[in-house]
C-alpha cells in the first residue's frame, strides 16, 4: 500500500470503518437527523412506514396508495424531461441543434 499504510481515502487506524460516513471538514452544517428505520437491520419496513408515515406496514390500502402516487410521479418526471426537453431541443436554431443532436440521438 502506498502512502506509509495509509489508504488514499483516509487514515488507517487498524479499525473498520466501511459503511461509516465521514464527518465533513467543514462542520458548519447541521446535524443529520438520527437513522430510525435502520435498513440494515430486522423489522425495517415496520420501522419505515410507522416512522415516514405513522401507519402499519399491514395497511394494504395505505401501501396502494403510496405505490400510486411515487408511479404517478415518476410518469409525470419523465413526460416533463422528455417532452418538454423535446420540444425545447426541436425549437432551437439549426447551430444548437446541431451541438445537442447527439443527446436524442434523432438527426
Amino acid at each position: 500500500m502506498r502512502n506509509g499504510g495509509k489508504s488514499s481515502a483516509g487514515v488507517s487506524d487498524g479499525t473498520d470503518s466501511r459503511g461509516v460516513k465521514r464527518k465533513a471538514e467543514d462542520s458548519d452544517s447541521e446535524p443529520e437527523p438520527e437513522d430510525n428505520v435502520r435498513l440494515w437491520e430486522e423489522g425495517w419496513k415496520q420501522r419505515y412506514y410507522k416512522t415516514k408515515f405513522d401507519v402499519d406496514v399491514s395497511d394494504e390500502g395505505f401501501r396502494k396508495k403510496v405505490v400510486q402516487s411515487y408511479v404517478e410521479g415518476l410518469c409525470w418526471v419523465l413526460r416533463y424531461y422528455y417532452q418538454v426537453t423535446l420540444r425545447a431541443h426541436l425549437s432551437h436554431s439549426g447551430a444548437e441543434c446541431l451541438l445537442t443532436s447527439g443527446t436524442f440521438n434523432l438527426f
